[in-house]
């Protein structure tokens, strides 16, 4: 059973009206009710809060000695609660935000009600306890909404399975550059709630960025457990099994299924022509590529691209494209390799050479850059420099059967390899 719209909109506005009130006593966004007993039990409380807004605002309205700005200001604090309820939760903002306007409100309308409501004799020490319950309010709360970050770091302390509280620290904490941070608070958050698909699939896409490709597919394998459907858990399987080297058995399938559940997303696209690269499908593979290119598919789908035009012999194809996306972005380590493979194809060794050192430069583990310019190397007798390549190469990656092999040949003298053309990791 779920909360309809219209009911979740009232209990937001209602929780922001207490939030005014005690800010250090609740969380500082309300979680979706994820039971029937916690619907009814918000329904209720929805009622009596309307209930005796509505009973206060007519007890003002026939007092005819009565001063209104109390009636009006409540009022305009539901409203204002109205509002921030519907706005802030689609600007990705806890409902603690509405704090500090609607703080100073409801406060006044209390101010009023005890100036209207009590008589004269009493009226004084109930200003005096409100006050008091004011500064308190104040100090306990001010460290809790002094942020955004801080706000919702309150919420998940009071409201530890509020999965969407943990997601919008995810999306600060990453912002900052911190991806190590951001892993950690999707760790807490799986681990405060297990079943929260949403943090799954947010630690999966941060540990494919990451290059932890194994991970990732487990992660997006669980959420599809219980969502076989799930596009986005499809799509993020596929591109990390698509990216392991060697691709796995199932990566194929699972890409396949991604561009079923997920026909206009160019990631599903780009896995899928990944795979049937790797299957040696190199037509079917650029068909897919062109489709991810389509659909908005980054550098990554523009130089795989360029590989499969130079796979398929389209030298001026491979060319143009890697040339745009350098033109695009200058420094990735990715381009320049992609561009060494078009020069060393054709056959220009001095092009191909500064191509390979300048992405090593970007990026000096590139196993791919590394490897190749080894090859490339061998091949024009530059023994030296290809053994000095080959010793880097296994020192940052040890014992790469591919490294290894090519030292053997190397250490004794066999005739000397064709030119190989390897995909990048990265691609």
């Amino acid at each position: 059973m779920e909360l309809s719209p219209a009911w979740l909109l009232g209990w937001r506005c209602l929780y922001a009206l207490a939030l005014a009130l005690a800010p250090w006593a609740l969380p500082l966004d309300a979680p979706l009710p994820d039971s029937p007993d916690a619907l009814m039990l918000r329904a209720f409380l929805g009622w009596l809060g309307v209930a005796l807004m509505v009973s206060f605002a007519v007890a003002l309205a026939r007092r005819s000695d009565a001063r209104r700005w109390p009636l009006v200001t409540g009022l305009l604090a539901f409203a204002l609660a109205l509002a921030s309820a519907w706005w802030l939760p689609a600007r990705g903002l806890p409902l603690g935000v509405s704090v500090w306007a609607l703080g100073p409100l409801v406060w006044a309308t209390l101010v009023g009600a005890r100036a209207v409501t009590l008589p004269r004799a009493r009226r004084a020490p109930a200003l005096a306890g409100l006050m008091v319950m004011g500064a308190v309010t104040v100090a306990f709360a001010a460290p809790r909404v002094r942020s955004v970050e801080a706000m919702w770091r309150a919420t998940t302390e009071r409201a530890p399975t509020h999965a969407e509280a943990w997601r919008a620290l995810v999306k600060i904490t990453a912002a900052r550059g911190d991806r190590v941070g951001a892993r950690r608070l999707l760790d807490r958050c799986l681990q405060s709630s297990p079943r929260a698909t949403a943090c799954a699939l947010d630690r999966a896409e941060i540990l494919l960025r990451d290059r932890a490709f194994a991970a990732a597919a487990r992660d997006a394998a669980t959420v599809l457990a219980t969502q076989p459907e799930s596009p986005r858990a499809n799509v993020l399987r596929a591109s990390a099994l698509a990216r392991q080297m060697p691709i796995p058995s199932d990566a194929l399938e699972a890409a396949r299924k991604a561009v079923e559940y997920a026909p206009r997303e160019a990631e599903a696209h780009y896995a899928l022509a990944l795979c049937l690269d790797a299957a040696g499908r190199v037509d079917e593979a650029r068909t897919h590529a062109q489709t991810a290119a389509t659909l908005g598919g980054g550098s990554d789908v523009r130089l795989l691209q360029s590989l499969l035009a130079l796979r398929t012999g389209d030298a001026a194809m491979a060319r143009s494209t890697v040339e745009g996306v350098l033109r695009n972005a200058g420094e990735d380590a990715r381009a320049w390799y992609t561009l060494g493979l078009v020069e060393q194809q054709a056959g220009h060794y001095n092009a191909a050479r500064e191509a390979y050192l300048h992405s090593l430069r970007i990026d000096r583990t590139g196993y791919a850059a590394r490897y190749n310019m080894a090859t490339l190397a061998m091949g024009a007798g530059a023994r030296e420099e290809a053994r000095h390549h080959l010793e880097l190469l296994l020192r940052d990656h040890p014992g790469d059967p591919a490294g290894v092999a090519l030292q053997r040949q190397l250490d004794g003298l066999p005739p000397l390899p064709s030119t190989m053309l390897v995909r990048p990791p990265s691609l």
